[in-house]
This record gives structure tokens, C-alpha cells and sequence, in this order.
């Protein structure tokens, strides 16, 4: 029996039992389960989401939940925006949004959702976006607003903790039912008024209640959002730590295994391929190369590289013909650490680019040796701490490098040094001897390992160090080449008179080291 058989006293209450009539009808229930999983003709343009934040944070599945729950009791259209306006979610319910929804696409007149997404001509999405949600964002408070569709708009903000994430807005009210109504809608939509009508008359009115009911729903539904996006941003905030300290872990590891390297190794050869091993295999780093370059720096004499899986070749011919990669000459101009955020798209004539996609690039001058690269997680790029341990690498190979260069060159002097028929020995700046020859040796009445490493206080009385010799060699080690004679008493063979020579002992890159 249909309630409005029975005789009511008044209007007052004849309207009140009209306002919850509609919750008798059970096909707006399963008007609402059925219509729930509309899909557009024009497809889903959550695919086009670049920003990702809400739908990755709160996943489809709840989503589409979230989004059902909101509209159940209205049965109209429900939109979940990410901060930049990209979609996260959307569902139209009644037959009136889905109409408005579809004509006002049909203006775009392309196929392609991006474009008609920035056309301005998707009238439902213009309003939706930039007159409802996108205000509830800059705001950060809701909004109720008139829909160009001719119901009613109502959005609140999502925040996760103080900052807005995103905004959730629902239709609600009563499509209009004036003709003059009609028409103008008709006419902005190019639907005609009759169908306008039609689908129109088939909503059932919901009561202000209701209605006030979905909108605290609402709020409650996007500070659910809000609180998932949260906690799952402090997840994965979580595990990036517990990440970055098993890298910075395995970078102290292989820093140790470097040190070792370089006490140990005295072949540049073997230095430079352990040593992008090492950073390879024990300190994260996807893969490194090392180019070694000659005095002029304009010509690549030796390599190394690990972690390509034998693509480094393409990159070695290319060295081999002076076709220094953008890094590497950025790296040698500046003579400091240089970060490719995305070698993939920024280098893109790199012809190791492709072991980089979604990683980034450290480079780093070896002195005046060459250069050290590697690729490193992209979430690590910009984090001083590991920075500085790359930077502390480059400088720790660099100077195994100098010291081997440094021993060759003080083979040969010693070769030089023995063959001499004159006393000759090499001090260091700290006054310890560095090498001697045969003819030194004689006078002292030791052997050479006896005296190597030992400064000269040990076998020459301290206070004619100080007063005599440690002067002249001051003067010396700041340049200066010195020529004097003294009395000088030896233990191997007793006094002699001595003509000295000082001279400024340098390296390759002019240094005066001895």
C-alpha cells in the first residue's frame, strides 16, 4: 500500500513523509550497485595520474570503496583529486551525472582524454576540478557550490597531516525540472531537453537530512584518506632510512676495502678494476668506471669498470678516440663532484645511458688522474652524507694512485741514487729518509733498510741537526738549491770534509715532496 493512501492531517506532514518515501523504493538500491561500476565511454582517466600520492598511497580496491560509500545515499557522482588536479578516482551513480558527464566530453571533440582534460571544454570536469575541488585545496576548506549541470557540488580537502594532499567532491540535489531550465542546459550541452527530462524525473529526491548526512560522511571519508596517505608515507619514509643506512654500511665497507687496497696494490691497472669492483659489489653502487688520463689530460691511457655485464665496450672505444662523455668533461672542467640526476634522459648520447634508467650519476676528478663515475639510487643523490663518502672514495684512489706513481718515480732516482759512486739520499718534508744509496749507506756503516724510514736525528747528533742542517734543508724544501762545505764525522768512516748539495725534490704535478 503506498503510504500516501492514508489520510494525513496536513501539509507539513504529507511533505515529511514524502521526504523519506524514497527510502522505500529498493531500486535505488540496486540502481546504485548496478550503475556503481559505470564505466565512461571515454575510459578511465585515472590512467593519466602522474602524481600518484592518494591512488598508490590508498590503493584502487578502497578507493572505489571510499568512493561507493560516499554516494550511496545520494546515488549521483563522487571525484577524488590529487593535489595537482590528476585523478585518483571517479564513479558517476545516477543517470543525470552520467549524461551531463558524457555530453560535456562529446565538446571536447578528440579522443584523447589529455587533451580534452586541458581543452576547456569537458564542462563537468572544469567545474568539478577548477570551481569545487581545486578551491577546497588552495583554501584548504570545503566548498558548496552550484553545478553546471544544474544540481549542487560539495568538496572537502584531504589533508595529511598540516599540508592538503588532494580534494574529494560529490554531487547532490535534485537535477532541475523547470523548462527553461532544461533548455539552457540542452543548449550549453547539445542534449535535447525531452531526454534532459526523462533522466531527470527518474532521480528520487533525497531530504536535507540526507544530504547533510553525505557531506559529514564525506569529511569523515577524507580524513580517512588523509590518515592512510600519512601513515604510509611514514612506511616508506621508514624503510628508506632502514635502506640508507644498510648503503651507508656497505659504503663504510668498501671504503675499508679500498684503504686496504691501497696499502696493498702498487699496479694501477689492478687498482683501478679492485677498486670499481669493490664499489660495485660491496658499496651499492649499480656499476663504476674509472678512466685514467695522460699528463695533458686529452688522452685515456687505462680503465676500469664493473657492473655493466660487458656494455661498458661502447663507452671504452669512445674514450679510446677522445669522445669524452658530458659527465666526464663537466667533471674536468669544474675539478669537483658532479651530479647527473637522470643520466637516461639528460645524457642521452651516452652509450651507457640505458644502465641508468630511474638512477642517477655520481663523477668525481681522481687529481689529475682521471675520473671516477658510478650509478647510485636516486633517492641517495642529494644526501650530503652520501656525498661526502663518494668524494672521500675519489680522494682515497686518488691518492693510491699518486703514491704509486710517487714510488716509480723514487725507483728510478734510487735506481740513479745506487749507481753513484757519491753519498745521496732522499729526505722527506717530516725529515725522515726516504731512500739512500749504496755510497750513503758506507758512511753510516748500515744498510739501506736500516736507514729508510728513520729521520736523521737518529743517526746525526740532534743539536748540529737543528743548528746546521735542519735550516738549509727549510730553504731547500721551499725551493731553494743550496751548496756549502763541512767538517762532518761518520761512524762507517770517520771525519771528513763533505761538499753538500741540497735540491728541491718534486713530483709530476710540480710539488716539492723531498
Amino acid at each position: 500500500m503506498d503510504i500516501y493512501d492514508k489520510k494525513i492531517g496536513n501539509t507539513t506532514d504529507m511533505d515529511k513523509l514524502k521526504k523519506i518515501q524514497w527510502m522505500t523504493d529498493e531500486t535505488i538500491y540496486a540502481s546504485g550497485s548496478e550503475t556503481s561500476d559505470y564505466i565512461p565511454r571515454y575510459g578511465d582517466v585515472t590512467e593519466l595520474n602522474t602524481c600518484r600520492l592518494i591512488m598508490d598511497s590508498v590503493g584502487p580496491k578502497l578507493l572505489k570503496e571510499i568512493g561507493r560509500q560516499s554516494i550511496n545515499l545520494l546515488e549521483t557522482s563522487v571525484a577524488i583529486y590529487e593535489a595537482n588536479g590528476d585523478y585518483a578516482f571517479g564513479m558517476f551513480s545516477s543517470g543525470w551525472c552520467q549524461i551531463m558527464d558524457a555530453a560535456s566530453r562529446a565538446l571536447c571533440q578528440t579522443d584523447d582524454n589529455r587533451v580534452a582534460l586541458s581543452c576547456g571544454r569537458w564542462l563537468c570536469h572544469e567545474n568539478c576540478w577548477n570551481d569545487s575541488a581545486k578551491q577546497a585545496i588552495k583554501t584548504g576548506k570545503s566548498t558548496d557550490i552550484e553545478c553546471v549541470g544544474g544540481i549542487r557540488l560539495y568538496a572537502e580537502p584531504i589533508y595529511a597531516g598540516q599540508r592538503v594532499i588532494g580534494a574529494i567532491n560529490i554531487g547532490y540535489g535534485d537535477p532541475p525540472g523547470s523548462f527553461d531550465t532544461l533548455t539552457a542546459l540542452a543548449e550549453s550541452f547539445h542534449v535535447a531537453p525531452e531526454t534532459l527530462k526523462e533522466i531527470g524525473d527518474k532521480y528520487k529526491s533525497r531530504p536535507g537530512f540526507v544530504v547533510d548526512a553525505a557531506k559529514k560522511l564525506l569529511r569523515s571519508f577524507a580524513q580517512l584518506i588523509g590518515e592512510i596517505v600519512e601513515k604510509t608515507e611514514a612506511q616508506q619514509k621508514q624503510k628508506e632510512i632502514q635502506e640508507q643506512e644498510a648503503h651507508l654500511i656497505n659504503v663504510l665497507k668498501a671504503i675499508r676495502n679500498v684503504n686496504q687496497l691501497i696499502v696493498k696494490e702498487n699496479n694501477p691497472a689492478r687498482l683501478v678494476q679492485k677498486g670499481c669492483e669493490e664499489l660495485s659489489n660491496t658499496m651499492g653502487y649499480y656499476n663504476a668506471w674509472i678512466a685514467l688520463l695522460d699528463e695533458d689530460s686529452q688522452h685515456v691511457t687505462l680503465t676500469g669498470e664493473s657492473g655493466f655485464n660487458g656494455g661498458f665496450k661502447a663507452m671504452e672505444e669512445r674514450l679510446k678516440q677522445g669522445r669524452f662523455p658530458s659527465c666526464m668533461r663537466r667533471t674536468l672542467e669544474r675539478r669537483e663532484l658532479v651530479v647527473i640526476d637522470d643520466p637516461s634522459t639528460q645524457c642521452p648520447d651516452c652509450p651507457l645511458a640505458e644502465h641508468y634508467q630511474g638512477r642517477s650519476a655520481f663523477t668525481h676528478p681522481l687529481k689529475n688522474f682521471g675520473i671516477l663515475s658510478v650509478s647510485v639510487p636516486a633517492h641517495f643523490a642529494h644526501d650530503p652524507e652520501e656525498q661526502e663518502l663518494f668524494v672521500e672514495v675519489a680522494n682515497d684512489l686518488a691518492f693510491a694512485l699518486f703514491k704509486i706513481e710517487t714510488q716509480k718515480e723514487i725507483h728510478r732516482k734510487n735506481h740513479i741514487i745506487q749507481t753513484t759512486p757519491h753519498p745521496m739520499s732522499l729526505v722527506s718534508r717530516d725529515y725522515r729518509y726516504l731512500a739512500v744509496n749504496k755510497a750513503y749507506s758506507r758512511f753510516y756503516n748500515k744498510t739501506s733498510d736500516k736507514i729508510i724510514g728513520h729521520p736523521i736525528t737518529d743517526f746525526l747528533d740532534p743539536e748540529v741537526f737543528e743548528q746546521e742542517i735542519k735550516p738549509r734543508l727549510d730553504r731547500c724544501l721551499n725551493g731553494e738549491i743550496l751548496h756549502y762545505e763541512a767538517f762532518v764525522e761518520f761512524p762507517g768512516t770517520g771525519p771528513c770534509w763533505m761538499r753538500m748539495e741540497y735540491t728541491p725534490f718534486r713530483n709530476k704535478d710540480n710539488q716539492i715532496v723531498g
